[in-house]
């Protein structure tokens, strides 16, 4: 289904998001992912939304079989890059509207390898982002936060 838009003053069509089903990550009947990522390994990932102040298309990709192999990990960011895009297209009708967060092991607050695929509609949302990103990490620099485990 295309759907009309506008790009540079000019009149465009935009083509309707794929169905997360065809990359392997999926969406439920309301259009929300929560599924298994299956790998050629045999093992998986899950992508799944989860609920943060004022961003309302946060979505995170785990892997709960501990620290993935190499070839695992280039799977994993392909499906995350493959997910924000179509998500992106679905919630915001464009399909770069999206950003990837990824640390690496020594810089995990949480435990388990995870990625976060964030669509932003507004650059509002990307600044208040930032700012919880920070503000949390500050509050833990200063040890004011504890994170469990």
């Amino acid at each position: 289904m295309d759907h009309s838009g506008e790009f540079a003053g000019r009149p465009t069509k935009v083509r309707q998001a794929p169905r997360l089903s065809e990359s392997g990550c999926g969406l439920d009947a309301k259009g929300r992912p929560n599924r298994q990522v299956m790998l050629s390994s045999g093992r998986h990932g899950t992508l799944a939304q989860i609920a943060i102040p004022l961003l309302r298309h946060y979505f995170v990709l785990t892997f709960p079989h501990g620290e993935p192999g190499d070839a695992e990990e280039t799977e994993l960011f392909h499906q995350a890059l493959h997910a924000g895009r179509a998500l992106s297209l679905i919630h915001a009708g464009k399909p770069d509207a999206f950003l990837l967060i990824h640390s690496g092991h020594a810089t995990r607050r949480v435990m388990g390898w995870h990625l976060h695929v964030v669509v932003l509609q507004h650059r509002w949302e990307k600044a208040w982002l930032y700012l919880m990103l920070g503000g949390k990490n500050v509050l833990q620099a200063l040890s004011l936060r504890r994170d469990p485990g």
